[in-house]
């Protein structure tokens, strides 16, 4: 996990990332899928910033500092949506 998330480029999003818990899980089950091989680990970056995004937009429609455990929440479903529209 510490090579996927030095390999990102540094800015709010992989900040954002860091800083939850619940996409770190994320990668860390995408990492056990693959098992030793490294190939997969620019797929992984790029689906954990894909959803750092959708947190960063989420977050700026309800303008609501949530984690992106927030996210699955169905109450905030037509909120998810707007933002991946976004």
């Amino acid at each position: 996990m510490k090579g996927i998330l030095d390999s990102m480029t540094q800015d709010d999003i992989a900040l954002m990332i860091r800083n939850d818990d619940y996409m770190l899980r994320f990668g860390e089950h995408f990492i056990s899928k693959a098992g030793h091989n490294t190939h997969p680990q620019r797929y992984i970056a790029q689906k954990m910033r894909e959803l750092g995004r959708l947190l960063k937009e989420f977050r700026k429609i309800t303008q609501t500092p949530m984690a992106c455990f927030d996210l699955v929440n169905p109450v905030r479903f037509d909120k998810v949506i707007e933002a991946t529209k976004e």
